[in-house]
């Protein structure tokens, strides 16, 4: 899909560039991600989200800051894990 498509697809406010096959999105002030085909991976439900490199992003929520993996999860603390995992 292209950036376009994705965007009004998922009516979005904006769609970044993709590092990784993943791409910052942002709706309604919340950041995310999305890969090529539209989907989204990482739940935008972020305050600032950053691209992927060496696969992991650096996000903030909740004046909590900390890596996730590709598939939207914490990569290094238990806490920031449960407490991602008690959103949903």
């Amino acid at each position: 899909m292209t950036k376009d498509q994705i965007k009004k697809k998922l009516n979005l406010d904006n769609i970044g560039s993709f590092h990784e096959g993943r791409a910052i999105v942002n709706k309604n002030g919340k950041e995310g991600h999305v890969d090529k085909n539209g989907k989204v991976t990482t739940p935008m439900i972020y305050n600032y989200v950053s691209p992927f490199q060496e696969g992991r992003a650096w996000v903030s929520i909740n004046n909590f800051e900390f890596y996730i993996n590709r598939q939207g999860w914490p990569v290094e603390h238990e806490y920031f894990y449960k407490l991602i995992k008690s959103i949903f």
